[in-house]
């Protein structure tokens, strides 16, 4: 028992002595808090470049009338105007958005989104969840 102690003893001061034992013990907690940091910009800026985006929800079919909900970054908002002259505002604005519904909506690709940014496609399913 004593002389596995004393391997045990040895192999360790062996392993502590050598160089890259010594320069880990200060890098890998140093990347760790360089991850971290790094996140948590990400996140934050994140926030950032999301901004509120109004869509403007045209209904020919009535079925929809305060269906869809305000989420975080996206306001709906029901336009009693045609999708002409909704498309010409889209062309105007940055933040707008035109969530088009017509009568016959379920047909296959009759309902349609114009943006000029991202999709918004989650917004859509949370509609489908209610």
């Amino acid at each position: 028992m004593n002389k596995v102690l004393l391997i045990i003893q040895r192999e360790y001061l062996t392993r502590v002595r050598k160089k890259s034992f010594i320069i880990m013990i200060f890098v890998v907690p140093l990347l760790i808090l360089v991850m971290g940091i790094v996140v948590k910009m990400v996140a934050d800026s994140s926030d950032k470049l999301s901004s509120l985006q109004t869509v403007n929800v045209i209904d020919k079919s009535g079925d929809f009338a305060n269906r869809f909900h305000d989420a975080n970054n996206v306001k709906f908002t029901y336009a009693l105007t045609d999708l002409k002259s909704s498309k010409q505002l889209l062309k105007d604005s940055e933040g707008i958005s035109i969530l088009y519904i017509p009568v016959n909506y379920t047909q296959k690709d009759s309902v349609q989104i114009f943006s000029k940014r991202r999709p918004l496609y989650p917004c859509l399913k949370k509609l489908k969840s209610r």
